[in-house]
């Protein structure tokens, strides 16, 4: 009997993510998203009443990645992308020269916004098929929200990998076109990109 994908909360807007995982693995970073387009860098005004923190990845669970930034201070926004809503915003900012992420719910941009991190669209070599019925997630950590799930032997839709939270052994997580899937239930026929290196 055929099985289908089934999508709980429907289409998310596609963005990724660059990151460097807690346990030391590294990825080399590219020129910012900003100055590939011959743009300007987008900048933004820290809003929060306490000290806004950095994290490693694009969830509220991840570790944090640095000395956070103060109400009132002005900080350089690379790109952006989807991860755990806080208070009803799931957009985070990867901070230019740096494998951190900040909460755009805390953040007034200065001008225009930071555009996505990633394609309008998955290239068409970087499907993949689960291995097992999995998960889709809002961010890369087993406590962030399902948002759906991926059904055993179908296709997965990826744009490309971070280090985050271990599942059995595996740290990768990768994006896919409607949220983040472990690695550990996805075989794929092609390595995937680390975010930071598209």
């Amino acid at each position: 009997m055929a099985t289908k994908i089934n999508r709980t909360a429907g289409k998310i807007a596609a963005v990724t993510l660059s990151v460097v995982s807690a346990a030391g693995l590294t990825a080399v970073l590219p020129a910012t998203h900003a100055a590939a387009d011959g743009g300007t860098t987008a900048k933004g005004r820290v809003t929060a009443r306490t000290t806004l923190a950095e994290r490693s990845a694009p969830s509220t669970h991840a570790p944090i990645a640095g000395k956070g930034y103060r109400n009132g201070q002005t900080i350089k926004l690379d790109c952006n992308l989807f991860g755990t809503s806080v208070g009803g915003n799931a957009t985070w900012y990867k901070i230019v020269g740096k494998d951190s992420w900040v909460a755009a719910r805390y953040v007034k941009n200065i001008g225009n916004a930071p555009i996505a991190c990633t394609a309008a669209s998955v290239p068409a070599d970087r499907h993949a098929k689960t291995t097992a019925s999995v998960n889709l997630r809002q961010a890369p950590s087993t406590h962030d929200r399902v948002i759906g799930h991926i059904a055993k032997g179908k296709q997965a839709q990826l744009w490309c990998k971070v280090a985050s939270q271990k599942v059995d052994g595996n740290h990768t997580w990768y994006q896919e076109s409607n949220g983040w899937v472990a690695a550990k239930y996805v075989k794929t026929a092609k390595r995937i990109p680390y975010c930071s290196q598209l």
